[in-house]
């Protein structure tokens, strides 16, 4: 029944409130051991959990006679897994009940409190009280999910329609998208080969390297992982590296490279021929990135560990100039929480300004290593304008060295045919030089993605 599954993802769900995963949190060495039926059901048990927390709590909260926010951890864990497998799965509401308790360990005081609350939740459970939508900011926090200060945000920026728009698709499970790794295979190739290994297989909405698959089991168990023909990447991540528009032969830096999927993308633009340099200061994530230059047979890939916020490391390390110049920024990441539901319970309204202060830091850090007629291309995949159009314009105040370059001739036309315009509230800016992917409106993961030219 899945009992190992569950004492994992409750394992997960813990440690994901004492700290933030700094990649996927199915990196651990309890869930690699898991069979691959059963880690299919934890990591869909751990992302249901974080999607629907403000949910799950607001139903505990009618069935406990205590704060949610002051049970233990693990008893708080607990109740939303167990009650988001009783109202979300077809786990029937007993034997939901049952597993969620034997998950919980040996302290006979939790799994008595778990008892109690699950089984009122499992005789309860037909309805579930919602704030009425004329109270949108508590319908939106309440119905899909999402922080009240990320809720604001989504109104202020995008109006009332598009915040409602944009947090119903954060609760949607994204597709798993491939990105072909063309150096080894063709798109229908790579479609072909998992058709036949019975994988629901088609091509991507917009890119012509991109697959999407619906998985019933491990990415890594898909045919033709280990030979290296695809590695995994949203449509919306493909895009930032067609905008670096890298050639055969150049040298081209990647500044915040891990965990890799940008920086493998661009080798394979350039054929696997000149230079790709990939830095970062988490060494966690190199680890990632040279296990997916192996895999995919790349050779032209340099890595490096280091922090690009020094400036004095950044001089040191490299004379330069380099050809192109990626960065792809640290951020709050408010355009993926449909794939990193974590971030929703991790972030703080605080962690714009100390994200702005960053990405500027890294844009001044790697400007001068930036040859003349050589290209910059600033992203992020959050949704707030501070980090994205905020920085770039002061980037290119501060630099007259730099000038705007459109992004839209490397992307193919079919990625802004269905763009919406914007309500009367909406207010975020885009400038020239930028393109902004936005969840609700392009069916991607959301991405800023600005890109410049030094013209002396």
């Amino acid at each position: 029944m899945g009992l190992a599954a569950r004492k994992v993802a409750l394992d997960i769900l813990c440690i994901g409130e004492k700290r933030a995963f700094r990649a996927s949190p199915f990196q651990g060495k309890s869930f690699r051991a898991l069979p691959p039926d059963d880690r299919a059901l934890c990591e869909e048990l751990v992302m249901g959990t974080w999607r629907w927390r403000n949910v799950l709590d607001s139903v505990i909260a009618s069935w406990s006679r205590y704060p949610v926010e002051r049970l233990e951890t693990r008893v708080r864990e607990a109740l939303r897994l167990g009650v988001y497998e009783i109202l979300f799965t077809r786990m029937p509401a007993p034997a939901a009940v049952s597993i969620t308790v034997d998950a919980v360990g040996k302290a006979s005081r939790q799994k008595a409190l778990v008892n109690a609350v699950l089984r009122r939740v499992a005789e309860h459970s037909g309805h579930i009280e919602m704030p009425p939508i004329e109270d949108l900011e508590s319908y939106i926090e309440t119905r899909f999910s999402h922080p009240r200060w990320i809720v604001r945000r989504f109104i202020d920026t995008f109006g009332e329609r598009g915040a409602l728009a944009l947090a119903s698709f954060d609760q949607r499970v994204p597709p798993v998208t491939l990105r072909t790794n063309v150096l080894k295979t063709t798109r229908d190739s790579l479609v072909d080969l998992l058709r036949k290994a019975g994988v629901q297989a088609r091509p991507g909405r917009y890119l012509d390297m991109a697959v999407e698959v619906s998985r019933a089991g491990p990415v890594t168990d898909l045919p033709g992982y280990h030979d290296g023909l695809f590695s995994i990447q949203d449509e919306g991540a493909m895009a930032v590296s067609l905008v670096v528009d890298p050639q055969p032969g150049e040298v081209v830096w990647d500044a915040c490279a891990a965990p890799g999927g940008k920086t493998t993308h661009l080798a394979e633009l350039m054929g696997d021929r000149g230079l790709v340099v990939a830095t970062d200061k988490h060494e966690e994530g190199l680890g990632l990135l040279r296990h997916s230059v192996t895999r995919l047979g790349l050779r032209n890939i340099q890595i490096v560990y280091m922090d690009v916020t020094d400036l004095g490391s950044v001089a040191g390390k490299f004379e330069g100039p380099f050809d192109r110049v990626l960065v792809d920024a640290p951020c709050t990441g408010l355009g993926v929480l449909r794939r990193r539901a974590d971030l929703r319970w991790r972030r703080r309204e605080k962690d714009v300004s100390a994200m702005t202060d960053i990405q500027k830091k890294i844009l001044n850090a790697v400007a001068p290593l930036v040859k003349p007629g050589g290209v910059l291309v600033y992203s992020t995949c959050t949704l707030t304008e501070e980090e994205n159009q905020g920085v770039f314009s002061e980037f290119l105040e501060d630099h007259p060295e730099f000038s705007p370059s459109d992004p839209r001739p490397f992307l193919p036309a079919s990625m802004f045919k269905d763009e919406v315009p914007p309500e009367p509230r909406y207010r975020l800016s885009t400038g020239p030089g930028t393109v902004l992917l936005l969840p609700h409106v392009h069916g991607t993961d959301g991405f800023f993605i600005a890109r410049a030219v030094r013209c002396h």
